[in-house]
């Protein structure tokens, strides 16, 4: 059988399940990609809003380290750490939302807290002394 080489394939489970093909092609990957993007976007200026300043897009992480408990990046590690054992507690209960959050939320949650930590670590180093 030949494949379409714009599909993506995904192997979960070959002892179970076989092998399972989606039929999602690598545009339609790409458009899903910009999309949840932009929503990540959108929600994290938001966040920004309510959480940071303006003069300090990262204040709310950068208290961890003035109150001496971590880093800010160890700060944005934990809360990432919190939201890969929201998605674990997802995939393992095989429903993606609970009674607050679905599994999309929580992935758009990473994507954020990997700008973030991304940010924080291009700040430290612009700002490292000479």
């Amino acid at each position: 059988m030949k494949l379409r080489d714009d599909f993506i394939i995904y192997i979960l489970d070959t002892t179970a399940c076989g092998v399972i093909i989606s039929l999602m092609t690598r545009e339609e990957l790409f458009r899903l990609h910009e999309e949840i993007c932009t929503g990540a976007k959108e929600l994290m200026k938001k966040k920004n809003a309510d959480y940071a300043s303006s003069q300090d897009p990262f204040m709310n992480f950068r208290r961890a380290e003035f109150l001496g408990f971590s880093s800010a990046e160890m700060g944005v590690l934990i809360r990432m750490t919190d939201k890969m054992s929201r998605i674990s507690t997802f995939l393992n209960r095989g429903q993606l939302s609970l009674e607050n959050e679905s599994v999309y939320d929580a992935i758009v949650d990473m994507i954020n807290y990997s700008v973030i930590l991304a940010g924080l670590l291009k700040d430290r180093e612009t700002n490292k002394p000479q």
